[in-house]
């Protein structure tokens, strides 16, 4: 008789938290906002100053726009839809450990986000034809999304109807008040993203210019605090 290998409970979280986010409409309505990207950087080709458009197509709407909405609209609910369902209880009967919950979270809206955000966004870079704007967007974008879906994974365990304290933070803080100076624009994670494709297209963003080190490092800061912090909230957390 053949014995069945059990899989892996990672895997088992991770394959389940994707399928919840993966449904018709969702990938349309991401796929249609992240393609509005490439027009704009096909657009931009016949500006003036084509650095400058380029950054306005991919740093501006790609990134501010497209990835930050994208990000919270499918991180927030990863989780939080379970929570406010009363469902995430079932999670916590599968044979791991609590703190692999949040990661197979972060992993299953980063494979969402990868396909609506990342591939879209990376095409309209290389439509603008601008030196080395493919990569530093891959990596602003990649950075960028996993520091926001952790922000927002964490944001889905903590608060009800966390989708609109999500967009609250990207509308009012990232968009108005962190354009204000660059002091509140250090608190603004679209601003270390830009800050990278910014230095390809040699022009400064209006969240002003980060230095190279920070660029890197404050996402990935952010990245781990979010899962630490949804971690602790799991592990306090009792759910009927």
């Amino acid at each position: 008789m053949r014995l069945t290998r059990p899989r892996p409970p990672i895997k088992e979280l991770y394959r389940l938290l994707w399928r919840m986010q993966i449904t018709r409409g969702r990938l349309i309505g991401l796929g249609v906002l992240g393609s509005i990207t490439i027009l704009i950087a096909l657009l931009g080709r016949g500006a003036d100053d084509v650095n400058d458009a380029a950054l306005g197509a991919v740093a501006g709407y790609g990134l501010g726009v497209v990835a930050a909405i994208s990000a919270v609209w499918v991180a927030t609910s990863t989780l939080g839809n379970l929570v406010e369902d009363g469902l995430l209880v079932y999670l916590w009967t599968k044979p791991t450990d609590r703190w692999l919950i949040p990661i197979a979270a972060l992993a299953a809206s980063l494979s969402v986000l990868a396909m609506v955000v990342l591939v879209p966004v990376s095409i309209a870079a290389a439509v603008t034809e601008v030196d080395g704007l493919v990569t530093a967007t891959i990596a602003a974008v990649t950075l960028s999304l996993a520091a926001y879906s952790s922000l927002f994974v964490a944001l889905g365990l903590a608060f009800r109807r966390a989708l609109w304290w999500g967009l609250a933070y990207i509308l009012i803080w990232e968009n108005v008040i962190a354009r204000v100076g660059s002091g509140t624009a250090r608190f603004s994670i679209l601003s270390y993203g830009q800050s990278i494709i910014a230095r390809a297209a040699d022009t400064e963003p209006r969240t002003g210019l980060r230095s190279s080190a920070a660029s890197w490092i404050v996402p990935i800061v952010v990245t781990v605090a979010g899962m630490v912090f949804a971690t602790r909230r799991l592990d306090r957390a009792e759910i009927d």
